[in-house]
């Protein structure tokens, strides 16, 4: 999966829960 769509998924995610602790940390990687 290429990297792009990685973040299309994270973001959706954290839409969905935007408290999760692991989708904040994702989002620190990226």
């Amino acid at each position: 999966m290429c990297q792009f769509h990685q973040l299309q998924i994270v973001r959706r995610l954290l839409t969905n829960n935007p408290h999760l602790p692991a989708g904040i940390e994702l989002l620190a990687l990226m």
